[in-house]
């Protein structure tokens, strides 16, 4: 039995835990990391842009745990309408301010809503395929 098996008790048992932290994991970074993170723009951090990759990746594994099929069209939404609420939840948190302004250009947002979902998602897909083929050829 593989341990990205629905049948493991692990991951049965901590589903729901495993929902809440992608969930929180995606909500909070989606707004805290909104303008650091958008390459070859003023504000952008190759150390922030890390952070978001590693924590991308992490959140792809426990939704490789999670969907062990490959169910990627269903991880895009979660991620994609996640980071739209982090993104939504930063803006009104500091609606009014000057400092905002320069970062919430179509370009910008439009660009980051899709891109760390691609992102995510894609390590999800890599997961899936490089996990469950060694699992079905031992």
């Amino acid at each position: 039995m593989s341990i990205f098996s629905p049948q493991n008790q692990s991951i049965a048992s901590n589903r729901t835990f495993l929902h809440l932290f992608n969930s929180l994991s995606l909500l909070f970074l989606g707004g805290i990391l909104f303008t650091f993170i958008h390459p070859f723009t003023e504000g952008f951090s190759f150390i922030f842009f890390a952070i978001m990759a590693v924590i991308g990746s992490y959140i792809s594994l426990f939704y490789a745990w999670i969907y062990p099929t490959n169910n990627w069209p269903k991880v895009f939404a979660i991620t994609f309408l996640l980071n739209a609420a982090g993104l939504g939840w930063r803006v009104a948190l500091e609606w009014g301010e000057a400092s905002l302004i320069p970062y919430l250009t179509l370009y910008r947002t439009g660009s980051y809503l899709f891109l760390t979902p691609l992102l995510i998602t894609a390590v999800y897909i890599f997961i899936n395929r490089v996990i469950h083929e060694r699992t079905r050829t031992d």
